[in-house]
């Protein structure tokens, strides 16, 4: 086998770099997102809650914010190790390819056999933000039947 070339090892290094980005980014912007509005929304719900006698909505929106709360939590992890096991792969191929165990064209094929992006985790995504959604209208239920029980009792 011959010595990679220039192309390929940009490639290699390009590759590494994205793959490694990854990594690293699977734990930040959408999962920050989310963990701080289903955290702040049961906070807020629990806060509310105590201050309130009874108000319908509140199950609902406990259990809307908790659910998206574990979701992403499930989420991040699930992303996490999925983008760490796919670098890894990548790194052992790029190391078979320098150490000339492998050539061009293998190490090619493996990298275009891993994925980019995971279903599993964009079904959980969504599923944790349509939970803080109902984590919302259970919210603005239960405030909204109490102003109305608020307003009805001045009267």
């Amino acid at each position: 086998m011959e010595d990679p070339n220039k192309e390929q090892l940009a490639y290699i290094e390009s590759r590494w770099r994205g793959r490694w980005d990854g990594v690293i980014g699977a734990q930040n912007q959408l999962v920050n997102w989310l963990f701080a509005v289903q955290g702040g929304g049961l906070a807020g719900t629990l806060t509310y809650a105590s201050a309130q006698n009874e108000a319908r909505g509140i199950g609902v929106a406990l259990f809307g914010f908790l659910l998206g709360l574990v979701l992403i939590v499930i989420y991040g992890a699930r992303f996490f190790y999925l983008e760490a096991r796919y670098f890894k792969a990548f790194r052992t191929d790029a190391s078979e390819f320098l150490a000339k165990k492998i050539d061009w064209s293998e190490f090619i094929a493996r990298e275009n056999a891993r994925p980019d992006w995971y279903r599993d985790c964009e079904c959980l995504a969504w599923g944790s933000g349509l939970s803080g959604l109902i984590g919302l209208v259970g919210l603005a239920i239960a405030i909204f039947h109490h102003n109305a029980n608020t307003f009805t009792l001045r009267q």
